[in-house]
């Protein structure tokens, strides 16, 4: 039997993915695109739109990554070699609702509850956030900058910083074991007390930084600029400072939590 019905509305749905993808990239804004799903039915000329299958179709494109449902919109990441010039010079400044909702949904992604997706910062520029007492677990920070910031006693294990910059931040009694830190930067930040069980701190730098009984347990130095930062009371026992002596290592025995 051939359901003519069945095939208009599936041709209709992929103009409707086609037309999405197109203004998120002609209408981006720092690598951002936020798209009201009611004005797209009117404009189509349909009831609604089926947004489980919209989103399933959208996810399954080149141009972006994985969008986010919220309240009636679809917010769209372009993938890098879809930004235009201005953006690849800028990172993205988020709004407090923006933070607020993402690190909602982090926490249902960590419990296995429904609606959670892992939080995504990367690329983004934080200034004076409050991260306090938070469970950043597996949430990624890569390539964004953090300027006085706050993250005291935050548990960041399995979290991705690649090439972050934490500048001026109050990092005391934070974990992070099995994180990633390679190419970051810590710019006259306090990181006393922290646990940084087995993380890769490869090409990091540390300037102006207190590491005071920080714990570098098993972790990965290659290659780390200390600069003006004192290490001699920080737990560097069995630090590695080959990458790939430290990548055959046995896996730590922490259990990643999400």
């Amino acid at each position: 039997m051939d359901y003519k019905n069945l095939k208009v509305y599936t041709d209709k749905m992929k103009e409707i993915a086609d037309e999405c993808v197109q203004r998120a990239i002609k209408g981006q804004h720092n690598g951002r695109y936020l798209l009201d799903i009611d004005s797209m039915s009117q404009e189509f000329g349909m009831k609604s739109i089926d947004q489980t299958l919209l989103m399933d179709m959208l996810s399954e494109r080149e141009e972006v990554e994985v969008p986010c449902f919220y309240c009636g919109e679809i917010q769209f990441i372009i993938k890098p070699e879809y930004l235009n010039e201005e953006t690849k010079d800028n990172l993205f400044v988020p709004t407090p609702q923006e933070v607020k909702i993402q690190l909602a949904k982090h926490f249902l992604w960590l419990n296995d509850e429904y609606g959670g997706v892992q939080a995504d910062f990367r690329n983004m520029f934080f200034d004076n956030y409050d991260f306090n007492g938070l469970e950043l677990n597996s949430a990624i920070f890569s390539g964004s900058k953090l300027i006085n910031c706050s993250f005291h006693d935050t548990q960041m294990c399995f979290a991705e910083c690649i090439g972050t910059s934490f500048e001026g931040c109050y990092m005391e009694k934070a974990t992070a074991e099995e994180a990633d830190f390679t190419d970051a930067e810590f710019i006259k930040c306090d990181m006393q007390n922290g646990v940084y069980t087995h993380s890769n701190f490869a090409n990091a730098k540390f300037l102006k930084t207190n590491v005071t009984n920080m714990d570098f347990l098993n972790s990965c130095i290659v290659d780390v600029q200390w600069i003006d930062t004192d290490i001699s009371k920080a737990n560097m026992k069995n630090v590695s400072s080959f990458l790939l002596e430290w990548e055959e290592e046995p896996v730590a025995t922490i259990k990643q939590e999400i």
